[in-house]
């Protein structure tokens, strides 16, 4: 008699496995409810910020010159941490609600330039506690000024029909800057309506401007140093200064201002070609300097506002 042992050879082989299989299962099991507590985690319902825009304030006296501004972006603190810096106007969501210390820093274009966004040094932050609900939306218009330590060194707005300016360097065929209380030239801005800018007439073929500061200024060493102005124009426009220091006198460029149709602000950053080694300790005459071949009839370069600003 044949007797087939191929049934109990299976049996010893699922018998064999049955251990590996019953921890196989036991960790899937596991890794399935784990899965599904993290998918069933509740998220935190977010509030909401909307700022609008910073309102500036300035003193009354003109000591600090126009609230006209250019901050584009807000850097949001909530309770101390950066959440991000945020280009206006803006909603932006705050994951922890409750009572939060909310510290809201004007933004500005360092040199006019959209890659180098910076917190302007010479205004405050907006610095509140509020209150932030989940799903709620608290709308926040931030009310900044000048610091205290902020040293205006020039002001010139031409509102008093006077000009701070004369001709400077070599090879002028333009020499004058007149005043204009043209409504339609003057510059005028959130409501404010100024009364006078300056205005540059540059004539056709090849033509050279300069006109720098009358007065000299005494600037302390490594501190902020920013030239903030108003300006459009039909040319480029060159910015600058002359560091007082050599019996040789030569200029220092530092920022190409490109034509415009529209008025524009800008701030421009004068403290790291003031602090380079050879103009350290110098008195600064602030200069603008225009070089143009065959302008267009009735080019026209447009001034106001400027501050020299610095700690």
């Amino acid at each position: 008699m044949t007797i087939n042992t191929s049934p109990m050879k299976l049996v010893f082989i699922d018998l064999r496995h049955s251990k590996w299989l019953i921890h196989l299962l036991i960790i899937w099991v596991s890794i399935s409810l784990t899965s599904c507590h993290l998918f069933d985690k509740e998220e935190p319902i977010p509030s909401y910020l909307h700022i609008d825009k910073f309102d500036l304030e300035v003193k009354p006296d003109n000591s600090q010159g126009s609230n006209d501004n250019d901050i584009v972006d807000a850097w949001v603190f909530v309770d101390r941490q950066l959440i991000g810096v945020f280009e206006l106007p803006v909603t932006l969501p705050v994951l922890n609600a409750g009572y939060k210390e909310v510290i809201i820093s004007p933004g500005i274009k360092k040199n006019g330039l959209s890659d180098h966004r910076i917190i302007y040094p010479f205004y405050t932050s907006f610095v509140d506690t509020i209150q932030l609900d989940p799903a709620q939306i608290d709308t926040v218009r931030p009310k900044i000024a000048y610091r205290e330590t902020a040293i205006f060194s020039w002001i010139e707005d031409f509102e008093d029909k006077s000009i701070s300016l004369e001709p400077s360097g070599t090879g002028r065929t333009i020499d004058t800057i007149r005043l204009t209380t043209d409504p339609l030239e003057v510059y005028n801005y959130d409501g404010v309506k100024n009364k006078v800018s300056a205005v540059v007439d540059m004539k056709t073929g090849f033509q050279v401007f300069e006109a720098s500061t009358i007065s000299q200024y005494d600037i302390p060493q490594n501190v902020e140093v920013y030239l903030e102005m108003n300006f459009k124009s039909d040319v480029d426009v060159q910015v600058g200064f002359y560091p007082l220091n050599n019996t040789i006198i030569k200029g220092v460029g530092v920022l190409r201002l490109f034509p415009s149709k529209e008025w524009k602000k800008t701030y421009i950053s004068l403290g790291e070609d003031i602090n380079a080694p050879a103009n350290k300790g110098s008195d600064i005459r602030i200069f603008f300097n225009a070089v143009s071949n065959n302008p267009e009839p009735g080019s026209k370069i447009y001034l106001d506002n400027l501050k020299l600003v610095h700690f």
